[in-house]
């Protein structure tokens, strides 16, 4: 796989006028071609008093347009054994379609139709608002969602778009109008990016899409939002949210850190893998969950991406164990911070992630998903290329400073959601 990897020829990309960008792979080993792509329509652009509108919305797009039913969309798909669904998350909508390569018009035509005539009817709405209600009152008995929700309400300022969760009160609220007007919004070429790979001819697939999405024309223009810095408390904050009838407490601990960008990005990724992020050998794995026995399991992260994110330590225990479970990882992290990490971590760290991604990227699909992804963060075109070079360039040195830098023991935000004391 590794040598693979190295021979793969990385996207071509296409700007269109409109602002639309496309990323093309050919690849003749398989007979069918996979659409990926992101939209900038997530759930970061809710307000708090429409919370579940970017989440409504992007779960309507198959719901029918000015000239197909969701019937008939779904049919001329099914057809031709081709697919097409789209996701919200916080910074973006993902779409996902394949096809068989004869097939291509006919998933770029259903495409072009969804993004640009989706008609949101009445009746497909409220069954999927009802849908959301429900998954909604399962994610509010879920100590993981809980645990998340206050976390993220704890590390950022009030009204900081990743504060903002759908209630009962919000999603019962949404009108028609409101995912019209969101659509309208924030469904415009400037703001899509689709990759494509597979069995095709980049001169062909050009021309396909210049006479379907590159035509997609809007005199909208691309929403900016605010995103307030997050500051580190004083001290610790500890909130602990109830749940009746739960055997296992959760807890999340950590504090504002770094976007993807931030330079310092691949020694967190290093100082993560020795921390918590080797399920097998990481030292909050051999230390909280296998010597002391106080978890069922532990890991930790760096969340980064297009804003600021968090470090955060997650961990599952039982509810008695849960409050020395947190203080042990508190002086784990002090102890980390006072004695730094050892050459031998740092070089085990710098490989298995080097190694890992560029196994993962030996398939056309993978290398294209990096790539839509690396476009989402803002980075060079070449970061498929230099990842591994810039992980293997990490030192010692760096991996100890940011985590003096990165994280802080005494003033974390943690979270335990779990049954009453």
């Amino acid at each position: 796989a590794d040598t693979t990897s190295q021979k793969q020829s990385l996207p071509q990309e296409v700007k269109f006028e409109n602002g639309l960008r496309v990323f093309l792979l050919p690849d003749t080993s398989t007979p069918t071609i996979t659409l990926s792509g992101n939209i900038q329509a997530g759930t970061e652009y809710d307000s708090l008093s429409k919370a579940g509108l970017a989440n409504l919305t992007a779960t309507n797009l198959m719901s029918g347009t000015q000239t197909q039913t969701a019937l008939e969309l779904a049919k001329t798909l099914e057809n031709r054994g081709a697919t097409l669904g789209f996701g919200a998350s916080r910074e973006g909508v993902s779409l996902g379609g394949n096809s068989l390569s004869k097939d291509l018009p006919i998933l770029i035509q259903t495409l072009t139709d969804v993004l640009q005539n989706a008609n949101f009817p009445a009746d497909q709405v409220e069954l999927s608002r009802q849908r959301a209600l429900t998954t909604l009152k399962l994610e509010l008995d879920s100590p993981n969602v809980v645990a998340r929700r206050k976390f993220q309400q704890t590390v950022y300022p009030k009204n900081h778009p990743f504060t903002i969760f759908p209630t009962a009160k919000t999603l019962t609220g949404l009108k028609i109008a409101d995912l019209k007007t969101f659509y309208s919004q924030h469904y415009l070429p400037s703001n899509t990016m689709l990759a494509l790979v597979g069995d095709f001819k980049v001169a062909d697939v050009k021309r396909l899409l210049e006479s379907s999405l590159g035509k997609w024309s809007t005199t909208a223009t691309a929403v900016k939002l605010n995103y307030p810095a997050a500051q580190l408390p004083a001290q610790q904050v500890k909130v602990s949210p109830s749940l009746p009838g739960k055997t296992q407490s959760i807890t999340l601990m950590g504090n504002k850190a770094i976007d993807r960008k931030d330079p310092r990005y691949y020694s967190a990724l290093v100082l993560n893998q020795i921390l918590g992020g080797d399920t097998l050998s990481s030292r909050l794995g051999t230390e909280i969950r296998d010597r002391q026995g106080l978890t069922y399991g532990i890991t930790s992260s760096f969340a980064a991406s297009k804003q600021q994110g968090t470090f955060i330590v997650s961990m599952q225990t039982a509810p008695e164990d849960a409050q020395k479970a947190t203080q042990s990882t508190i002086a784990l992290l002090k102890d980390l911070q006072a004695k730094g990490v050892t050459e031998s971590e740092v070089a085990n760290a710098k490989s298995s992630i080097a190694s890992g991604y560029t196994v993962d990227l030996a398939a056309p699909d993978e290398i294209a998903g990096a790539t839509l992804g690396n476009a989402i963060y803002g980075l060079n075109p070449n970061e498929i290329i230099e990842f591994p070079k810039k992980i293997k360039a990490v030192t010692l040195e760096q991996v100890n400073k940011v985590a003096k830098e990165l994280i802080s023991p005494d003033r974390l935000v943690v979270i335990t959601a779990g049954p009453p004391k």
